[in-house]
């Protein structure tokens, strides 16, 4: 195994075309596994390479399929890296990575309202990278928010609730709904995230509206909605509950 991470993240730090696009994606299917996180990130040069790859895909506005593919691995790669590692959290966060972060999901926000659609090669992978990242880690919770991360997390949940509902009975959420909630719950730990989330003109109603359409996301998706709620202040939660909004979670 160790032979393979320096192969792969050899490939990843020493090419600039395609190979380190394939290196990138290796890499991110490699980090599910909790013990190779700490090597590849401690690897020379891994994760600065990833993020400069997302800096060049974000900063270039006519993504081709490579350059998209190149944007879709390297947030894979921060992702799973990120998950339940400090230390390759950390070294993402002295390179830049929350406004970077901010700057994609914007986009994604902005791609999926253009089209009508999801922007589901971008949106469910940054939102991936932005849940993973904050999870349980309050310095990348607040300098997220600091970063400008609620209005565009929100939006991306918005364009992506209303796709969903204006394709009809049969589309069906691909997981962009349910990463994008997530990164939400996470962030909400965070009391300030939490008070500007509230505030978002389209945030709570579209968790609800989730909630209610259970059939199109899942069992998983309304038990992350939940959690969003019940982070609310102790007078929000009231007055939802008097709505009968709660009721929608009796069957979890």
């Amino acid at each position: 195994m160790e032979e393979t991470i320096q192969s792969v993240c050899l490939k990843l730090v020493s090419s600039d075309n395609e190979e380190s696009v394939r290196a990138a994606g290796m890499i991110a299917d490699m980090a599910r596994d909790q013990e190779v996180r700490g090597p590849i990130g401690s690897f020379p040069q891994v994760i600065e390479k990833l993020v400069l790859m997302l800096r060049e895909a974000d900063n270039n506005h006519h993504h081709h399929k490579e350059q998209e593919q190149s944007l879709i691995n390297a947030l894979r790669a921060v992702a799973n890296l990120s998950f339940d590692h400090d230390e390759n959290r950390a070294a993402f966060n002295s390179l830049g990575i929350c406004p970077l972060l901010v700057s994609v999901v914007t986009k994604a926000a902005s791609g999926a309202v253009a089209s009508h659609h999801h922007n589901s090669k971008i949106g469910k992978p940054v939102a991936g990278a932005v849940g993973n990242i904050c999870c349980n880690n309050s310095t990348l919770q607040s300098t997220l928010r600091e970063s400008g991360i609620i209005e565009p997390i929100s939006s991306l949940l918005h364009s992506s609730t209303s796709s969903v509902i204006d394709g009809g009975d049969e589309d069906e959420d691909d997981g962009t709904v349910l990463m994008t909630i997530r990164a939400i719950s996470n962030l909400s730990a965070d009391e300030k995230c939490m008070n500007e989330l509230v505030s978002s003109p389209t945030l709570t109603s579209d968790l609800i509206s989730v909630a209610r359409d259970v059939h199109k996301y899942g069992e998983d998706v309304r038990r992350s909605v939940l959690s969003v709620l019940t982070s609310y202040s102790p007078r929000f939660i009231l007055k939802m509950a008097m709505s009968g909004v709660f009721q929608l979670f009796s069957q979890i």
